[in-house]
C-alpha cells in the first residue's frame, strides 16, 4: 500500500475538513483511469481552486512536474491492478468465508455469504459508497477502500463522533452507507445523529446480534454472535473487507 492511489486515500481519511487538498485528492481518486486526458487546469476548476494550487499539492506528493506525476499514477495502477488479478486468482472465497467463521463459530455461514452478495449488488448499483463507524475499525477498510476506486466504485471512509452531525454532509440518497458499529454507539448515544442516519435508505449494518437496528427497518443487517466491542470485531472485519472485495471483482470487476 505505497502507491498513489494509497497515499491520495490516506490524505481525504485524514481530512476532517473538506478542504483544498481533500477535493483536489478525492477527485484524482474518482477520475483516477481519465487523469491521462485531463489537464491541471481541468482539475483545478472541478476542484474550485487554481491550476497553481494543484501544481502545489503534486509538489506536495513529491512531483516537480504533472508529467511525472501521471507517469506515477499508471505506473501505480499497472502494479496494483496486476497484484490484485495475481491475489484474487490465488484466494479462494470460501477459505477467507471459513476464516470468518474462525472468529465467529456460531455465525451462519450462509447469511454472511448471501448479506456479503446482496451489499456488492447495492453498491454496484449506488454513485458512492460511505462506511461509517469509529476511527480504528474504519482503518481496517483502507486497503478495501483502495481496491474499489480501481475499480471505478468510489468509498469514503467517515470516522463519526457522536456529538458532531455535519459529517454526514454530502451523503446523497443513492450512495450506500455500510454502519459498522458493534454495540450501535454511533447512533443510541445521540438521537438527533439517529434521526439523520433514518434519511438513507440504501444501508448495511454490522452490529452485535443484541444491538437494537429497529429504527432502520430497511437496512441489510449483519449481525455477529458477541455482545461487546473486542479485537475479534477488528479481525472479522479485516476478513469481511476482503472477502467485500473478491466478491466484487469476480462478479463486476472484470466487466471493466
Amino acid at each position: 500500500m505505497n502507491s498513489v492511489i494509497a497515499i491520495l486515500c490516506i490524505i481525504i481519511n485524514g481530512s476532517f475538513e473538506k478542504d483544498t487538498d481533500y477535493r483536489i485528492a478525492l477527485f484524482i481518486l474518482e477520475h483516477i483511469h481519465e487523469m491521462r486526458s485531463l489537464s491541471m487546469s481541468a482539475i483545478a476548476s472541478a476542484c474550485l481552486t487554481s491550476p497553481a494550487t494543484v501544481k502545489r499539492f503534486i509538489r506536495m506528493l513529491g512531483h516537480s512536474n504533472y508529467s511525472g506525476f501521471l507517469f506515477q499514477i499508471e505506473n501505480s495502477l499497472g502494479i496494483r491492478e496486476k497484484q490484485m488479478a495475481e491475489r484474487f486468482e490465488n484466494t479462494d472465497l470460501n477459505d477467507l468465508i471459513q476464516k470468518a467463521l474462525t472468529i465467529y463459530p456460531d455465525m451462519d455461514a450462509d447469511m454472511l455469504r448471501e448479506s456479503m452478495i446482496e451489499m456488492n449488488d447495492r453498491i454496484h448499483s449506488s454513485p458512492s459508497v460511505y462506511i461509517l463507524g469509529a476511527a480504528y475499525p474504519g482503518a481496517l477498510a483502507v486497503n478495501y477502500q483502495e481496491d474499489m476506486f480501481l475499480l471505478n466504485k468510489p468509498v469514503l471512509i467517515q470516522p463519526v463522533i457522536p456529538s458532531i452531525l455535519n459529517d454526514l454532509d454530502g451523503i446523497n440518497e443513492d450512495d450506500y452507507v455500510i454502519l459498522a458499529t458493534v454495540s450501535g454507539s454511533l447512533y443510541r448515544l445521540n438521537p438527533m445523529r439517529e434521526n439523520a442516519l433514518k434519511q438513507f435508505r440504501n444501508m448495511s449494518i454490522i452490529t452485535a446480534e443484541s444491538t437494537d437496528t429497529s429504527s432502520f427497518r430497511d437496512a441489510l443487517t449483519i449481525r455477529l454472535p458477541q455482545t461487546k466491542d473486542d479485537e475479534k470485531y477488528n479481525w472479522f472485519l479485516m476478513i469481511f473487507w476482503q472477502m467485500m472485495k473478491h466478491d466484487y471483482y469476480e462478479r463486476y470487476g472484470t466487466r471493466r
